[in-house]
Order: C-alpha cells, then sequence, then structure tokens
C-alpha cells in the first residue's frame, strides 16, 4: 500500500501496489502495478489466488479530509486478472482488468484474508471473523471477462474469539503486543480450507490464561460449506502468537508462530502441525526453529506492548508440494 503524498496530512488517496515475478525466478525481475483506491487508504495488505484471479484486501480508512486523520471506513478488496498478469511481458505499462469491492464490504471492523489456492478452484475463497461469527466469502468471476466478478458473504456460528493477553518475555519487563483476534492467514486445498489467528486459552495442564492460537476448517465440497473443526491452541506455561497456516499436498497442516515466557523464553521461532487424518481439533507438540538471543527492545516509550506483527509465514515449495517453508520471528 502507498499514499499519493509521503506526508499523510497532505494526502488524499492510497494505491494497491502488486508485484509479480517475470517467470518463477524472482531473480529474473517483477512488473509492478498500482491501482488507485480513490479517496481510501487500504491499512494491513493481505493476498490471495486461484486459478484465474488474485485478490489483494485491506482495512479502509478515509482521505477525507486527508489520510492522516480520516475516519476508519472497513474493508475493501481488489480483484485482478491473473492471466493478463502473468502474460504481461516484461516492462510493462498496461495495468491488468481490476475489479474494486469498495469499503465497507464487512462491517466486522477485522479484516477480510483471501485464501491461497493450493489446488484448482474458479471460486476464490475469503475469511473474516469477529466475535463467534466466520464470515465465509467466495469470489468468482473475472476482471475483464463477461460480467467480470462478484462476490457473497456467508456467516457461519464458531467458537468466540477473545482478544489475547499481552505476552512477557525472558530477562524483561516489557511485555509483548499479541495483537488481537482478527485472522491472519487462509488456504485452501481439495475442498478443505484452513485459517489462523490469536486468540486466548488456558493450555491443557495448565491454570494461566494466555495468549494462544485459533484454527478453524471449512468443508466447502457440500451443497452448503460447514465448519469441521473449530479449536484453540496454548502450550503450557508459554505464550503462543500469530500464528501462519499452509497445507501439503496430503492435506496434512503446518503453522509457524512465535513464542516466549516471563522466565525460561526470549520470543523464538517455532513451527507445529498436525496430519489429515489426526483426530479432530487437535495440534501436535510445537517444536522449536530458532531459539531468540534475548529480549525484544523498542524505541516505543508510550508504555504500551511492544509492537511485534503479524509476521509469520508458511508455503509450499511448488517443486515439492510434500515440504512446506516456513518463516517466524
Amino acid at each position: 500500500m502507498v499514499l499519493d503524498n509521503t506526508d499523510e496530512s497532505n494526502s488524499t488517496t492510497g494505491f494497491f501496489l502488486l508485484a509479480v515475478s517475470l517467470d518463477s525466478n524472482p531473480l529474473h525481475g517483477f512488473n509492478t502495478y498500482s491501482i488507485e483506491t480513490p479517496g481510501s487508504f487500504p491499512d494491513q495488505p493481505s493476498l490471495g489466488f486461484n486459478d484465474d484471479k488474485i485478490v489483494t484486501g485491506g482495512n479502509s480508512f478515509s482521505c477525507n479530509p486527508d489520510c492522516a486523520t480520516g475516519p476508519y471506513e472497513g474493508n475493501e478488496f481488489l480483484v485482478w486478472n491473473k492471466a493478463q498478469l502473468l502474460a504481461a511481458p516484461a516492462n510493462s505499462n498496461v495495468p491488468p482488468d481490476t475489479f474494486l469491492f469498495p469499503p465497507d464490504e464487512d462491517g466486522s471492523g477485522f479484516p477480510i484474508i483471501p485464501a491461497k489456492s493450493r489446488t484448482s478452484t474458479s471460486t476464490l475463497w475469503m475469511v473474516s471473523a469477529f466475535n463467534n461469527t466466520l464470515n465465509l466469502w467466495s469470489v468468482t468471476g473475472v476482471p475483464g471477462v463477461g460480467l467480470g466478478p462478484s462476490a457473497t458473504n456467508s456467516p457461519m456460528t464458531i467458537n468466540a474469539f477473545i482478544d489475547p493477553p499481552s505476552a512477557p518475555q525472558k530477562n524483561s519487563t516489557h511485555k509483548i503486543d499479541t495483537g488481537d483476534s482478527r485472522l491472519l492467514d487462509a488456504v485452501f486445498r481439495d475442498g478443505h480450507l484452513w485459517t489462523s489467528g490469536n486468540d486466548t486459552c488456558t493450555p491443557s495442564g495448565d491454570t494461566t490464561t494466555r495468549s494462544c492460537m485459533q484454527f478453524i476448517e471449512v468443508l466447502t465440497t457440500g451443497v452448503n460449506p460447514v465448519v469441521n473443526q473449530d479449536f484453540s491452541f496454548g502450550t503450557k506455561n508459554f505464550f503462543d502468537y500469530y500464528p501462519s497456516v499452509d497445507l501439503d499436498s496430503s492435506g496434512d497442516l503446518i503453522t509457524s508462530f512465535s513464542q516466549s515466557s516471563s522466565s525460561t523464553e526470549f520470543p523464538s521461532a517455532f513451527v507445529d502441525g498436525r496430519f489429515a487424518g489426526d483426530a479432530k481439533n487437535a495440534l501436535g507438540t510445537p517444536v522449536l526453529l530458532q531459539a531468540g538471543a534475548k529480549s525484544y527492545n523498542s524505541n516505543d516509550t508510550s508504555g504500551q506492548p511492544f509492537r511485534w506483527g503479524d509476521y509469520s509465514a508458511s508455503a509450499v515449495d511448488p517443486a515439492d508440494e510434500t515440504a512446506i517453508w516456513v518463516a517466524a520471528e
């Protein structure tokens, strides 16, 4: 995302930005595109894709009277013609066909997360959630083709999300901001749609309320989609936050996330998962990827918990879909 001016107080509109590699090797360069969102600025960008389209979403803020002081407007998302993006020659200055769904597309106040589609589908699934409601979105059609894209939204009942407590960290009195109960990531494969986010729970065997991770699975192959799994997961004596999610070729789930504790652990990177055939509503034992070396500090002097960020990621290897690459802070 970018504004039309480097000074927010003098900005009056925002833009969605998208970079598309020229081929399967990102070292060969990118085409870049900028699409205006008239009179608004879409914050916290998300991205998903399926066979024929890309969707980028954002939490929109009004740029009236300017982008620094305009009120929150809700969610918006932009649909891109995928075939045109992939067929564009190097240094193309011709933007693809797009279609903007302006704010407010979702009244929850939390972002709409488009899914990464790992198997063929003409429907691009998206999710948002607030309290005990999951909003399941389906986007069909393509910009510039026929009538273009359309989107529908179906509410589904889930276990209530609760904003998580801040996480302590070893050798520091400063806590880490674990965000709120919004969804963070989503993936689709073979009729299974999974999404992840932050939550509050008391882990098994624990007596303390901690920041935990929430996972929801929706089956999309029936006449009407249904929630098949819906659970929180936490680690006894530790705080878990900002989970990603992806599915390998067997439908096994992998998540990466951050973990810390007040006495024994600096903020560290972890991974966990479940096999497709495992008992419902369960996750395995977390595995350490990289231990933190020291406590996290910040130049923020507000006295609030330090911003950490929803920057975990999981991505299936396109050359070997039994493998998933992960990243976490």
